[in-house]
């Protein structure tokens, strides 16, 4: 009579102890993901050659407005930076909106800084062209979710939702 209840109660706490080792191998193999995005985000940051993908425009006293995925970048590069966004908001006097691209420009930055926080990276510069200056404010999480504020002399500041990604070499 003792066998069968040993037996049983040793089966019982081996069963259990696979469940527990298969749910840490989870656990590390999620933290393993996470230290190798973290790690690839701070390359990308290093080298500062990296796109920024927008998902939503946040303009100043309207409501967020989702994007096309794909459909609007800032590709930043240490010697320049392309932006191809759409804007929305107000444009103040000495703006030229009879070709409006949007906040599609091309310029050197200027004034690059990069910050390492805690668990985010805040990055900013200036970019002059011969119509506008502009001022970017990037801040990228770990996970590589970021938020790009523009300010502009001559439109409403306007801030974009989205991803740092690797820049694709075609």
């Amino acid at each position: 009579m003792k066998n069968p209840v040993f037996i049983l109660l040793w089966l019982c706490l081996s069963i259990g102890n696979l469940g527990f080792a298969q749910e840490e191998t989870k656990k590390q193999q999620k933290a393993e993901r996470k230290a190798e995005l973290n790690k690839e985000i701070a390359q990308l940051i290093d080298s500062r050659e990296y796109a920024f993908v927008a998902n939503t425009v946040l303009p100043l006293s309207l409501p967020p407005i989702n994007l096309n995925p794909g459909s609007a970048d800032v590709i930043f590069g240490p010697e320049m930076v392309t932006s191809n966004l759409p804007f929305f908001g107000v444009a103040y006097s000495g703006a030229d909106l009879s070709h409006d691209q949007g906040m599609a420009f091309s310029g050197a930055p200027t004034n690059y800084k990069i910050k390492n926080r805690k668990k985010t990276y805040d990055i900013e510069m200036d970019i002059k062209t011969d119509n506008d200056s502009y001022s970017l404010s990037l801040s990228v999480g770990l996970d590589g979710n970021a938020l790009l504020t523009i300010s502009s002399t001559h439109r409403s500041d306007v801030s974009y939702s989205g991803n740092i990604a690797r820049i694709r070499k075609e």
